[in-house]
């Protein structure tokens, strides 16, 4: 099993390649707590609508494609690290990951 992150063009091109790969998608709680985030971070003005912009634009094309096995909500970071484990055991079961 190999984990990568990748934007929606890259899953794209990754599943064009032919690999046989599942594919998780994490979203944001919402686009204000993205921004929230990201000024929380230290970004500038233009970065952070930048940024929303393009993820805005992601999330609709990663909703509405048939690309991905399961999405989830980063809406707490250890909630969705366990969602993400629970997720890749079921996809891997011979991987037995522990939390």
């Amino acid at each position: 099993m190999c984990i990568i992150k990748v934007d929606f063009t890259g899953a794209q091109s990754v599943s064009k390649s032919g690999a046989d790969c599942n594919y998780v998608w994490i979203d944001p709680p919402s686009v204000a707590e993205l921004k929230e985030r990201l000024i929380k971070r230290g970004e500038d003005k233009e970065t952070v609508e930048n940024v929303v912009k393009d993820a805005e634009n992601e999330m609709k094309q990663a909703k509405t494609s048939n690309l991905y096995n399961k999405f989830i909500l980063n809406n707490d970071t250890q909630a969705t690290f366990t969602r993400l484990v629970e997720t890749l055991n079921e996809m891997y079961p011979d991987l037995d990951l522990k939390l």
